[in-house]
């Protein structure tokens, strides 16, 4: 008989359970032995003991990267011509974690070099009239004029790694903003000596508290195409699900084709060798294959006229399973007439089934009528 439809999605093992799958009362277990805490909770515990270890050095590497950093490879490239930029360059190389960071001071040859082949993540350009725009600026708080900062170029390399691009950027830009605080008080002190005020109009005092202008460039940017820099992620990801998938995918096929699990896709010649495969695994270990009761769910569907049969099933198939699935589903199915339906019935009861559970995917009490009146009694 039919079954209601909300449960047509789980799996149809023996009892009505399954497809082509059979019912087996024995357990090498015993009841005893899978009904206690022990054999249930230490593979719970060491699957979540595994999943807890996986996380935490997944997730404590990503989500905080800048307090996990070992010498990390960055950059300053002094190129100015007065003495506050070597200054500057000292004072950023106190600032760093010798251990967190690997700051390397390179001429402009070496960092290009160095850039090009991504052996550092990010770049601080001092340029060479860093020194001549700070006096020019310290003056301009004296007398009326244009105003321009002096400027540090942070340059990132996301070739060598968009993840430490990123830090390189923040922590250069961080570096560049500490110097700036520190040039501007000193900036601030020497005009308030040159004016004997102190301290400054606030206009002032806010002009020369941000000497440096810090601006972002990127080197070398990523063509189209590279998914900004995350392809080899994406590849990589690609690849563990193809195995992933493709492993399960392989492994139930192979056991559906040696009749070891039950296969929902497949006619009903299918069904014949593996319950024969199954009967002949029982009586080479020893057993009754008689005592493996084996049962066989068939979506039917009795129509007069076949071609609409074939194509409400078809329909209600990929209703209950989607695509493509419940279309493969189709070769299971039993439709048509009461004749054609008979016989599709006697051919799964002569492939080896014990226990045929009939179900209907609609009009399911004109269908159970027409069961009992014009299929049961001719294969009962």
């Amino acid at each position: 008989m039919s079954e209601p439809q909300a449960r047509h999605a789980a799996s149809d093992v023996a009892h009505g359970d399954d497809d082509s799958a059979a019912v087996y009362p024995y357990s090498a277990a015993g009841p005893k032995i899978t009904g206690t805490v022990r054999f249930w909770g230490i593979p719970i515990l060491v699957a979540l003991a595994v999943l807890s270890a996986l996380a935490a050095f997944y997730f404590g590497g990503i989500l905080q990267p800048m307090t996990n950093l070992r010498h990390f490879p960055i950059a300053i490239l002094n190129e100015d011509a007065g003495p506050t930029g070597a200054q500057v360059v000292k004072g950023m190389q106190a600032g760093f974690d010798n251990d967190a960071y690997d700051v390397r001071v390179l001429n402009h040859d070496q960092a290009k070099t160095q850039l090009d082949n991504a052996e550092i993540y990010g770049l601080a350009l001092i340029p060479p009239n860093f020194s001549s725009k700070l006096q020019a600026y310290a003056k301009s708080a004296l007398t009326p004029g244009r105003v321009e900062r002096a400027v540090i170029i942070v340059s990132t390399n996301p070739r060598a790694g968009t993840l430490g691009a990123s830090i390189a950027g923040q922590t250069l830009q961080r570096a560049v903003a500490m110097m700036d605080q520190r040039v501007g008080q000193r900036l601030s002190q020497e005009v308030a000596q040159q004016t004997g005020r102190s301290p400054e109009p606030g206009a002032v005092a806010l002009m020369l508290a941000n000497p440096i202008e810090v601006k972002s460039t990127v080197h070398n940017v990523l063509p189209d195409g590279t998914g900004s820099g995350l392809s080899d992620f994406y590849y990589s990801l690609l690849l563990l699900l193809a195995g992933f998938i493709g492993s399960v995918v392989v492994s139930r096929l192979v056991d559906s084709m040696l009749g070891f699990v039950p296969a929902e896709v497949g006619p009903i010649y299918r069904f014949a060798e593996q319950v024969k495969i199954l009967r002949e695994s029982i009586a080479e270990t020893g057993g009754d294959p008689t005592s493996f009761p084996v049962a066989k769910r068939i979506y039917i569907a009795v129509d007069d006229d076949a071609e609409r049969a074939r194509t409400r099933m078809a329909d209600a198939l990929i209703g209950v399973y989607g695509e493509p699935f419940g279309s493969s589903l189709m070769p299971v199915t039993v439709t048509g007439p009461p004749a054609d339906c008979i016989r599709g019935i006697r051919e799964v009861a002569d492939a080896g089934a014990e226990l045929i559970l009939l179900t209907a995917l609609f009009d399911e009490a004109e269908q159970m009528e027409r069961f009992a009146a014009e299929i049961i009694p001719h294969v009962a």
